[in-house]
């Protein structure tokens, strides 16, 4: 050890002088080194010169930057060669450091700092072996090529002072980034085993090869070559490995198209071929065969099974091709294969043949179609699928959205319902098409509990809708219906307080041609429902529409707009020879109990205008409703009700009218009320429904009404008689009682009944008389006016003054002869009648003996 310390320090200025004189020699650039020591021991047998901290700038005439930098550069000669002073360098080890290669665009580069065999004369680099550890390579060419490599470990054998020679390495190296165009392709990929290479110097090309190298996790062969003699410089490199794992063979395809896999993991096998060239650009071809194995979503763990697959993968000008040449999957016990082509996955258009069967809860399984809480049924395929979309957005919406399906269809046992809703639409059949997003359907048929429908037009972005995210669905069809339970079909909103509450589906919308045979709900029943239905954006509207209602027709339009508190409806409506009783059925009896649907009789015509307010359960807000009521009545009956009954009551209960008037009789005739016609105009508004003035004969007596009736049965209404009516039903002679008013068809009286409709308070009503006698004495006056302006030419200025009618010889006055039991006087009969008469009855009389009107 001595002796070779003592020799490495006697010799060592000696071989320093050497080799530097001999590296300067090769050197086109000055090179730094910090400190040359020789060592016969440090890699014996071997003499080693030790170059610490040497830096070599670039090959570059202006500003160079460092080309390499060596933490320690050994340069080892043969020791017999030392001990004989030859001192010629057959191996060199490259300990740490990196190596910042360029080529520009102009082919020029910056690393010719050796110069070429045959500008020097001795040979004393004669390197045939070199080692490098911890070394970081940077490449950077003009051909939009850049190399990030850091080598962990490697060994090259040859002749390195040649312009031609061979290369054998063994090489452990990590590529850190490998970026075209400044797309990352590949980052941090392990690359281990034997290569081959080529070098001709002159003519500026490198090739390689190996048989046996590991890419990642998979072995695989390998060869290529980078060419530097043309004015752009390209890389070629050819990959081929059998039976490869496909998570392996996901890392030789370039990340940017890779982005699918993240969401579809596949797993299994396959032969694959990979070619890279750069000449023309990055260009990538990947050729598959025998794939096997399966593809697993990352979220939901559903599976498609693929059982065999060939076909190739190609990266052209920026653009990406798939060709299928035949693919047999399944997903779940369904089957299906295809062929075709995908062209420009950045943007891709697909032209697919697909023929096969497919489980619909598989398929929700497989997609991710979480909004769809059911999803069931099976498809039968047989068609061309097409389509494109935006490689930026691989979500299953935007999937959905660009599918064409040109072919048959045909979709048994499905079934279908939403997340947060009750209703499940369930057996639905048929055939269809898709076709620009749309599913086009000659018929299809589906059930939601009892409600059978059929449907047959076009169903717009149906597909992207059933990913929940997928814009707005569109309905345009002729749906047709044997029975439809409305209270049914609208369901419950699951979860919320009220379960009965409703919301108009979000993001939906309709034009619909509907016919449908009966539409009940609740105690509402209609048939032979038509019409044109249009639903957007939380608004309904029914318009026109038809329906047979209570044995007569119903015509007109509905608007339903859902608001924020729930929704605000409108109706016009003409109903024609409708059956009162039955209408009043359909309608609960419109939520009051004066009047039920089996104690009203008759035809009904009439014109309804509604708008009005509703909650969230179709309950109305009595508040908002307003109305006009056209209403026409024909020979109608109206048995057993209270508020006439009432009458005859109030009436018995009088001690002076029950003096006249056979109460029981009248009692019993109230009891079945017939009349022909009873026609009026109402309003409701304030919830008050206002009657005005309205006169009905009946098979009773004829009556004349008028008054208000609120929405918690508060009444105030006016009634009127003819008294000669009302006194056929009591004694023979007629008497002076209530308040009563000639109006040319004999003297009237009239009562008020107010209060409550279970509580109704009677009493007369002097108000009404009054008005009564002032239009008479009004309608008189103007008939007095007439004669005079017709006799002596009187008031000509007057137009309002009409001749007097000619009255008929027959016509006699009516006059009324009272009598109280036998003839007396006035005073006798008073006196009599005071005896008999209560307190109240008797101040009523006086009353009536001392009003001025009669």
């Amino acid at each position: 050890m001595a002796a070779a310390f003592f020799l490495a320090k006697k010799f060592e200025p000696e071989v320093k002088d050497a080799i530097v004189y001999e590296l300067n020699q090769h050197l086109n650039v000055p090179v730094d080194v910090e400190d040359i020591n020789l060592s016969l021991l440090q890699k014996f047998p071997y003499a080693s010169l030790r170059f610490s901290q040497v830096v070599i700038p670039e090959a570059v005439s202006n500003d160079p930057d460092t080309l390499i930098y060596i933490e320690d550069l050994y340069l080892q000669i043969g020791l017999l060669d030392f001990l004989s002073k030859n001192y010629k360098v057959s191996e060199a080890e490259i300990n740490r450091g990196f190596f910042n290669m360029q080529i520009f665009a102009d082919g020029s580069d910056n690393f010719h700092f050796w110069k070429s065999s045959s500008d020097t004369t001795e040979q004393t680099f004669s390197l045939t072996n070199v080692e490098v550890e911890d070394f970081e390579y940077v490449l950077k060419t003009g051909s939009r090529l850049a190399l990030d490599i850091h080598v962990t470990s490697g060994e090259a054998n040859g002749n390195f002072g040649e312009d031609i020679f061979n290369l054998k390495s063994d090489v452990d190296f990590i590529a850190r980034s490998i970026v075209y165009e400044d797309d990352t392709l590949y980052k941090e990929t392990t690359i281990d085993g034997q290569v081959a290479l080529n070098i001709d110097t002159k003519a500026k090309v490198y090739t390689f090869e190996s048989e046996k190298i590991r890419l990642g996790e998979e072995k695989t062969t390998l060869n290529g070559a980078y060419d530097n003699s043309a004015e752009n410089a390209f890389w070629t490199v050819q990959i081929n490995s059998e039976n490869t794992e496909l998570e392996n063979a996901v890392a030789l395809i370039p990340l940017p198209n890779q982005s699918v896999f993240k969401t579809y993991q596949p797993s299994g096998n396959a032969d694959l071929d990979l070619s890279i060239a750069t000449k023309n650009g990055f260009e990538l071809t990947l050729n598959f065969d025998g794939l096997a194995g399966e593809i697993i979503h990352s979220e939901s763990s559903g599976r498609a099974d693929v059982y065999s697959g060939r076909g190739t993968l190609e990266l052209a000008q920026g653009k990406t091709n798939v060709t299928i040449k035949g693919l047999e999957a399944g997903i779940g016990p369904g089957r299906f294969s295809t062929s075709g082509e995908i062209a420009n996955l950045n943007a891709p258009d697909f032209d697919l043949a697909l023929q096969g069967r497919i489980e619909l809860e598989d398929l929700k399984e497989f997609l991710n179609i979480s909004f769809a809480e059911v999803l069931e049924g099976r498809i039968d395929v047989k068609g061309q699928l097409k389509g494109n979309f935006d490689r930026t957005d691989l979500s299953t919406e935007r999937l959905l959205r660009g599918l064409n399906f040109l072919g048959a269809i045909v979709l048994e046992d499905g079934a279908f319902k939403t997340e947060g809703r009750s209703q499940v639409f369930e057996k639905i059949e048929g055939s269809f098409e898709i076709v620009e997003n749309s599913i086009r359907t000659k018929q299809l048929t589906a059930e939601v509990g009892d409600n059978k429908f059929e449907i047959k037009g076009q169903i717009n972005n149906a597909l992207p809708y059933l990913t929940g995210n997928g814009g707005s669905l569109e309905v345009v069809a002729d749906l047709k219906s044997k029975r439809i339970y409305l209270e049914q079909l609208l369901g419950e909103s699951e979860g919320d307080d009220n379960s009965t509450a409703f919301r108009l589906p979000a993001k939906v919308g309709f034009k619909l041609n509907i016919e449908v045979d009966q539409l009940d709900y609740k105690e509402f029943t209609a048939t032979a429902l038509s019409g044109k239905a249009y639903y957007r954006n939380g608004l309904f509207t029914l318009n026109p529409a038809r329906m047979t209602l209570a044995s007569g027709t119903l015509t007109g339009s509905l608007r339903l707009n859902q608001v924020e508190t729930g929704f605000e409806l409108g109706s016009n409506t003409t109903l024609s020879q409708m059956n009162v009783d039955e209408l009043f059925a359909n309608f609960d009896d419109f939520g009051q109990k004066v009047i039920s649907h089996d104690q009203i009789e008759g035809l009904f015509n009439g014109a309804v205008n509604l708008t009005c307010s509703l909650d969230t359960t179709l309950a109305i807000r009595k508040e908002s409703v307003k109305a006009d009521v056209n209403l026409k009545i024909e020979n109608g009956e109206l048995k057993e009700v209270e508020s006439l009954i009432d009458i005859a009551d109030y009436i018995k209960g009088n001690t002076l009218w029950n003096t006249f008037i056979k109460v029981d009789a009248l009692k019993e005739r109230l009891r079945n009320v017939e009349f022909e016609t009873l026609e009026n105009n109402l309003t409701i508004e304030n919830q008050i429904i206002t009657i005005p003035e309205m006169k009905i004969a009946t098979s009773v007596l004829d009556i004349s009404a008028s008054g208000t009736h609120d929405f918690d049965n508060n009444i105030d209404y006016s009634i009127g008689f003819r008294l000669s009516e009302l006194l056929r039903t009591g004694r023979e002679k007629d008497s002076e009682f209530g308040y009563v008013v000639d109006d040319d068809t004999g003297l009237r009286i009239f009562m008020r009944m107010a209060g409550t409709i279970k509580n109704p308070e009677f009493s007369s009503d002097k108000e009404t008389a009054r008005e009564k006698r002032k239009e008479k004495f009004e309608e008189e006056t103007k008939t007095f006016k007439g004669i005079l302006k017709e006799e002596f030419g009187l008031f000509k200025s007057d137009t309002t003054l009409n001749a007097p009618p000619e009255k008929s010889d027959e016509t006699k006055p009516i006059q009324f002869d009272v009598e109280f039991g036998e003839p007396s006087s006035t005073d006798t009969l008073k006196s009599k009648k005071k005896k008999r008469l209560s307190k109240k009855d008797q101040d009523l009389y006086d009353d009536l003996e001392d009003d001025d009107d009669l």
